[in-house]
């Protein structure tokens, strides 16, 4: 691919004013790294201005100049630039610095870094050098080696495609290779035949869920497994080429399990045997010597939730490798079948790591940076390939003329390098809770409603906490994590199970009486329905029967009004139970924590709006919507959130600022 041209980064002396970043932030956003970064990058020469009679920290910059700093500094190592695409939007620009500096910078770091463990010590004759592979836009994942690491097979998903399909493209070249069409399904976790010419991989989709096989070339594709409709995580070919592994459970109470069936299809036959009562053994890879079958195992231990277990490739008792209580994604082995490479939180930030077999200890993998995901390791040659996703959500808000709007311009009110969301305003509208990374993990977050005094609540390091609730004095936040419910005191201090015999569930909201709290729990079909139970304890009672995901009372709690899973819209029923009525259809399934219901009507994002989505209100009494502003950004879904002040003159909501998504190419990888 053609590299961005001299002019094109060339200094300019008299820049533009659309041409001048504002803040650390904007920067920091700019050049794709975070702020301590670019702040020490200043110390280097780093063309940074500052205002005249105004503090330290009020800076600004020019990109052209930035630019042309960059390409001052740049080394002679053009191998890495060569795979780069041509820039059409400042966007892509900032995309191929990331990769320019990802190949100069972090070799620098490689050649000079310490030898933590001296019994691993490898040769360091070839320093590490990481390029840009895929970066063309949109949502990329699962990047898989084929055998002679000539190749790399990937999932992809962007505006273009109906959805998540499986392309395939050589290192080297410019154009992938499309290799499935689902027609809005997700097909991901591809996996190469030993020999190279087929691909394994795994399809959801309302057509039909499970295990498909496609020539490495294109063309028909022939189901080997067919699967009930759930979650499904990972895939691997057995090193002879004889067998396909994939994990499985027999319903959403149960662990997830791993089965082999032969490549030609036929019976299934399960490996692994997770304790009852975990989450069971959600991913898994064979090692390249054919030995070992590596388990990531889930339990509900609050000492050590996440575990590496290694298991005779053929089956039998698995032995205990490394745990840890923060979040394990995903793992992949080394060449020589000595290691394995790690991604997760680690000390509260993403990142990669290796896991040695022949003690358990860990190498930090301090090269690859942070927000890496999906890694995988040629078995021929030393490269290496993973996923690096950087995106940045903050929160806003508006001042409304009146309940119904419309609304003032939107303000900064929580803002980060990285990612905020799922805004809740307190019964009194003095505090507003959140979730936010900025401190490298997802925690509960509580600040005024203007964003001053930010304080963190929770330090979990596990996994992601998920739509914080209020109880109705105040005094408490509900919030659901890995499945655990949890409380919290509205102060801080350490989180309490609401209940020890259920789990799960996830998405609490308070009753309007504070005496319950309702949660959604996947079950059958991947179906999920709305449960409660009494905050005083006790079992949970299943409230909804057709379908419940998020959920609120009506504010004389005398209804609950609740959103679907896959399905748009919003129905009520009585809180005691009842048949359920369908009140508006606009709502987005995948957005359930945008909206808020009053007593006449209902705030939410409508995400079909052109040519962006918009706040809106739609009154039960004319059921007709009303706009209140549009947004500037994407409503981050699943994460994000609005939340309306009792008195309803201000809003608050999360959107997207930036994302992107790359495979980045390591060579010289041991």
């Amino acid at each position: 691919m053609d590299t961005p041209s001299a002019s094109d980064r060339s200094f300019s002396p008299e820049p533009q004013a659309g041409d001048r970043l504002d803040s650390w932030k904007e920067i920091a956003a700019y050049l794709r790294r975070d702020e301590s970064t670019v702040r020490r990058w200043e110390k280097d020469g780093l063309p940074i201005r500052r205002h005249v009679h105004k503090s330290r920290a009020a800076v600004y910059a020019y990109k052209t100049e930035l630019d042309a700093w960059w390409d001052q500094g740049r080394t002679s190592d053009q191998a890495a630039e060569t795979q780069q695409p041509a820039p059409a939007t400042s966007t892509r620009k900032r995309l191929w610095l990331v990769g320019a500096a990802l190949g100069v910078a972090l070799i620098a770091v490689t050649a000079g870094r310490l030898v933590f463990f001296p019994a691993h010590t490898r040769s360091a004759s070839a320093p590490l050098a990481l390029a840009a592979f895929m970066n063309m836009g949109g949502d990329l994942s699962y990047p898989a080696f084929s055998p002679d690491g000539k190749q790399i097979a990937f999932s992809w998903a962007n505006s273009r495609l109906p959805g998540t399909e499986i392309f395939v493209k050589l290192v080297g070249s410019e154009t992938p290779l499309q290799l499935t069409s689902n027609k809005g399904g997700e097909d991901f976790s591809a996996s190469w035949s030993p020999d190279g010419r087929e691909i394994a991989f795994l399809r959801q989709s309302t057509g039909g869920t499970g295990v498909f096989v496609i020539s490495a070339l294109g063309g028909p594709e022939r189901r080997l497994v067919s699967l009930r409709p759930d979650r499904y995580y990972m895939l691997d070919w057995s090193p002879d080429g004889k067998y396909i592994a994939f994990g499985q459970r027999a319903s959403a109470d149960e662990p997830y399990r791993v089965f082999v069936v032969p490549k030609e299809g036929g019976k299934e036959r399960q490996v692994s045997f997770p304790p009852p009562g975990t989450e069971g053994d959600w991913r898994f890879a064979f090692s390249p010597d054919g030995k070992y079958l590596a388990l990531l195992r889930h339990s509900n231990s609050p000492t050590a939730p996440l575990s590496i277990q290694l298991m005779p490739s053929g089956g039998g008792e698995p032995k205990m490798l490394y745990e840890q209580t923060e979040w394990i994604g995903n793992l992949a082995w080394s060449a020589d079948s000595q290691s394995l490479i790690v991604t997760g939180n680690h000390q509260g930030v993403r990142k990669l790591w290796r896991v040695y077999l022949s003690d358990g200890h860990e190498e930090p993998l301090v090269d690859f940076g942070e927000n890496a995901y999906y890694p995988a390791v040629s078995k021929q040659g030393s490269r290496i390939a993973f996923v690096r996703n950087i995106e940045d959500s903050d929160l806003w808000s508006t001042k409304l003329a009146s309940p119904h709007g419309p609304g003032g311009p939107p303000a900064h009110v929580v803002s980060s390098t990285r990612v905020e969301g799922a805004p809740r305003f307190s019964p009194d509208g003095k505090r507003i809770a959140f979730e936010s990374v900025r401190s490298g993990s997802a925690e509960i977050w509580v600040s005024d409603p203007d964003g001053n005094n930010a304080v963190q609540l929770t330090f979990l390091r596990t996994s992601e906490p998920e739509m914080p609730s209020w109880s109705p004095d105040g005094q408490t936040i509900a919030f659901g994590n890995s499945g655990l419910d949890q409380l919290i005191s509205a102060v801080g201090g350490q989180p309490r199970r609401l209940s020890p015999d259920i789990d799960a569930y996830a998405g609490p909201v308070w009753s309007r009486d504070g005496h319950s709290i309702y949660y959604w729990k996947v079950g059958q079909n991947e179906e999920a329905q709305i449960w409660k139970i009494a905050t005083a304890g006790g079992h949970p009672v299943q409230i909804t029967k057709n379908g419940g995901f998020s959920c609120m009372e009506s504010l004389d709690g005398k209804s609950l009004y609740f959103t679907k899973r896959t399905i748009p819209g919003i129905w009520k029923m009585p809180v005691n139970g009842g048949e359920e009525t369908l009140v508006m259809k606009a709502m987005d399934p995948a957005l359930p924590g945008y909206w808020a219901v009053f007593e006449d009507g209902i705030y939410y994002v409508n995400s079909q709006a052109k040519p962006q989505p918009t706040i809106e209100f739609y009154s039960f009494a004319t059921r007709q919507s009303t706009r209140i502003l549009g947004l500037s950004g994407q409503p981050d879904a699943w994460f994000g959130g609005l939340t309306v002040s009792p008195d309803r003159r201000l809003i608050v909501f999360s959107q997207q600022q930036y994302q992107s998504s790359e495979i980045i190419l390591g060579e010289n990888f041991r």
